[in-house]
């Protein structure tokens, strides 16, 4: 009869094998998963030679190799796959793997963003934006953060509304940078959810609503991100608020971030 010692050690060894097979298996579906992957790329599959790419660049079932990543990319974005292009000209922005050319970055973002990679026009914002690869030219921009955000892009619906709010390459326009905060901060875009708040206390292309403004600072405090300064901004909202009120704006918190969570969720 097994003493309770010798129960335990066999049970104990039980789950080493099995913590043993868990991970030869995964290992192994990895590497088929990669040896399919490889041979329909060089039989020219092009979503494969992406997903190659993607392996060569994550480590997945195979050891990481950006310039090999680089490789695949090219020959996928060749055929026309948009993720392929915009990848492979993130890697010509950065010199990641290749050496650093913009024009050809420029070549292979403007390729995938006309053909509707939404990825690809956010970047192509962004490298506007802020001058990189190009001189800096916001009302660019501003056209490939529009077309972005009419996808969902969260940072496209973000950036535009500091586009609006600040008034670079466009009038001022809060009404429209309040609509803007309010997609991200939907999506739950934290610094949009600050911004959006700010607006409602500022009475900035809205009607002042401290509630409102509250519930949305005070939702973006969950977030990792600031914590201490949304905090203290939360806390400053809330010096202008009744106690009933500030349960309402709480209340509404939650309805919002119960709201943002099944949106999310969808997705």
């Amino acid at each position: 009869m097994l003493t309770m010692r010798k129960r335990f050690i066999l049970l104990f060894l039980l789950s080493l094998f099995l913590i043993g097979f868990l991970v030869q298996t995964a290992f192994a579906t990895e590497q088929v998963s990669f040896t399919e992957t490889k041979q329909k790329a060089q039989a020219g599959d092009v979503v494969a030679q992406l997903n190659l790419g993607n392996m060569y660049v994550t480590g997945e079932g195979v050891a990481q190799d950006y310039k090999k990543a680089a490789k695949w990319f090219k020959k996928s974005a060749k055929q026309g796959n948009t993720s392929a292009q915009n990848n492979i000209g993130f890697m010509y922005l950065e010199g990641k793997a290749v050496s650093q050319n913009y024009k050809k970055a420029l070549k292979w973002y403007k390729l995938s963003a006309t053909q509707g990679d939404v990825n690809a026009q956010f970047k192509l914002g962004n490298v506007y934006d802020f001058g990189k690869a190009v001189p800096q030219d916001f009302k660019e921009a501003l056209r490939w953060y529009a077309l972005a955000a009419k996808q969902n892009h969260v940072d496209a619906q973000f950036n535009l509304g500091l586009m609006y709010y600040n008034a670079k390459g466009v009038a001022k326009d809060y009404k429209k940078a309040l609509k803007y905060f309010e997609l991200a901060a939907r999506q739950g875009e934290g610094s949009a959810q600050v911004n959006l708040g700010l607006m409602y206390v500022q009475g900035q292309g809205v009607a002042q609503d401290y509630i409102q403004g509250y519930a949305w600072v005070a939702l973006a405090c969950v977030g990792p991100s600031n914590k201490k300064k949304r905090a203290e901004l939360k806390y400053a909202i809330a010096k202008g608020l009744s106690l009933k009120q500030v349960e309402e704006a709480l209340k509404l918190t939650r309805e919002l971030s119960a709201e943002i969570d099944k949106n999310m969720n969808k997705k």
